[in-house]
């Protein structure tokens, strides 16, 4: 499968990601992040922190995603009051006032190239700055909050790797009495 041209993987220090975009062709590309340099070069970008499995057999599916998405992102599988610390609990709460919302993972985060992606991702990255750097998924939720972008919230199968996605979507025969 190749990759429609202007969408560009950006992923953190990881060998396996930088063999595997090389494999996709020129439209998939590697690049390294410095911190506080997130910016979008490219009209539909994947920020990928390293060590997460990357979904390869969804790139497809995430990027066209962006055609009408500003953002997509998985469900972390937690709710907003069991992460951070307190004090990053208490800014939460401030902007949400309620913890009792599922957290998304930012570790994977599709962005398109609009102002509400832009702005969105320049949010994030000053949620997360400042003396405490607090937790990131929080500090999303607190940028989401701050932004309303048009976003998708992915399932939590999209940070299993394939052969467990693979395993969960196999259908179950019925058996008939």
């Amino acid at each position: 499968m190749e990759l429609s041209s202007g969408v560009m993987l950006v992923h953190r220090a990881d060998a396996t990601a930088v063999v595997k975009a090389a494999a996709r062709g020129p439209a998939c590309g590697d690049v390294a992040i410095e911190p506080g340099e997130w910016v979008l070069r490219w009209k539909r970008t994947l920020f990928a922190a390293a060590g997460v499995a990357v979904p390869w057999d969804l790139l497809a599916a995430g990027f066209k995603l962006l055609s009408r998405w500003d953002a997509a992102a998985p469900l972390s599988g937690v709710l907003a009051r069991d992460l951070g610390t307190e004090a990053d609990r208490a800014r939460t709460l401030a902007v949400l006032f309620d913890l009792r919302v599922p957290a998304y993972d930012p570790r994977l985060l599709f962005v398109r190239d609009s102002s509400a992606g832009r702005a969105l991702l320049a949010e994030w990255r000053a949620q997360c700055s400042g003396f405490d750097r607090g937790n990131e998924s929080l500090a999303f939720l607190r940028a989401l909050a701050a932004v309303k972008p048009l976003f998708c919230a992915l399932p939590h199968v999209w940070l299993a790797g394939a052969l467990v996605r693979a395993a969960m979507t196999r259908a179950v025969p019925v058996r008939r009495k």
